[in-house]
């Protein structure tokens, strides 16, 4: 019985450290987060969507006067990369996407702020 248990250990030490290492072998698509101009960007809700498989997001993104005055999450994938939803703070704080990313969770940042920009990117 005692075998049993530490071959079962084994496999989830050997599935563990597999997750990990698959998730921090991942590569950021080469294409690069863009300038956001708001003063282009009318009254309005708009709605973006990023997908890097097997991280997604979906975000709703409320503009008033030319800015962002409501920032959300309608869907988030994330993988280990829940604590990249602080992103958003960082987003409304600068009215920018370019903020710094998330530390350890620099996948799903990078997700959050596409569809950020799939979201105003041609308004």
């Amino acid at each position: 019985m005692k075998k049993v248990f530490i071959v079962i250990g084994i496999i989830l030490v050997v599935l563990i450290v597999g997750g990990f290492a698959m998730v921090s072998s991942w590569e950021l698509p080469d294409d690069q987060i863009g300038e956001l101009n708001l003063e282009t960007v009318e009254n309005g809700i708009y709605y973006g969507e990023y997908v890097a498989k097997p991280l997604k997001a979906v975000v709703v993104v409320k503009v008033h006067d030319h800015k962002i005055v409501g920032l959300g999450l309608e869907e988030h994938d994330y993988g280990f990369g829940e604590k990249a939803e602080e992103i958003i703070d960082r987003v409304l704080e600068k009215q920018s996407l370019q903020v710094d990313i998330i530390s350890g969770a620099t996948h799903s940042s990078y997700t959050i702020l596409k569809a950020i920009e799939d979201a105003l990117k041609d308004h």
